[in-house]
């Protein structure tokens, strides 16, 4: 008899733990999500600054505004600990960013710059911490932007098109949120404040004045997706 009921608990318990594995694996809050291993993203997202310059290219204001829109791919690797906090790099590659265009009042009959990026990419570390499907983190970066930038003259006098090309660097710093869809796929919305160091763009309409130099800082809103690879 007690043989025959201790058979009948060990059954009920297995029964039990078999069906409780069965229900995390169907129920997404109780899955056991992993964020460690490699990821492959694209993304897009927009951004909105000040063009950085000096006040005698903008009537004393020292800044242009300007926005724009950019999509690109990228990717990475991150490692969850046993304790849940997640580290990991990631590479960013914008495909396509809008250009920038400024009127220059500096000049004798005024003038327009407009900027033209011809590559970029950021490098970025990452820390955060998963909570089930989702990671709240933190990160920062370092890249270059390859800008190519037209200069005219204009008013009385025909334009002048001058163009020259700058490496600029560009820092970053900010923070979001992932989740997972699936195992595999992930979805990323991020905030970040980016800046990129001013260059001088000295050129024979602009030699008579005393500070050429133009650079950017504003801030940058980026959905992502991302294709994580398996762990084997």
């Amino acid at each position: 008899m007690f043989k025959r009921i201790s058979l009948a608990a060990v059954l009920a318990f297995s029964m039990a733990a078999i069906q409780a594995e069965a229900q995390d694996r169907l129920d997404p809050d109780r899955m056991p999500w992993q964020w460690s291993g490699y990821y492959a993203a694209i993304f897009a997202g927009a951004s909105t600054g000040d063009v950085d310059m000096a006040p005698i290219h903008s009537t004393g204001i020292g800044s242009l505004d300007y926005s724009g829109f950019s999509f690109g791919i990228g990717g990475g690797y991150r490692h969850q600990f046993d304790n849940n906090i997640v580290a990991g790099v990631g590479l960013a590659i914008p495909i396509y960013s809008d250009d920038g265009s400024a009127v220059d009042t500096g000049f004798a009959y005024s003038g327009g710059y407009s900027a033209h990026p011809q590559f970029a990419y950021m490098v970025s570390g990452q820390l955060g911490y998963a909570v089930g499907r989702f990671m709240p983190f933190v990160q920062a970066g370092v890249g270059q932007a390859i800008v190519k930038a037209d200069v005219a003259q204009g008013g009385c006098c025909v334009p002048t098109p001058i163009s020259q090309t700058r490496t600029h660097l560009l820092t970053t710093i900010g923070a979001g949120v992932a989740a997972k869809v699936t195992p595999n796929q992930n979805i990323r919305f991020q905030y970040q404040y980016l800046h990129a160091s001013k260059e001088d763009y000295t050129n024979a309409l602009n030699a008579g004045l005393p500070d050429n130099t133009f650079g950017w800082h504003g801030h940058s809103f980026f959905l992502t997706y991302e294709w994580q690879f398996p762990v084997r």
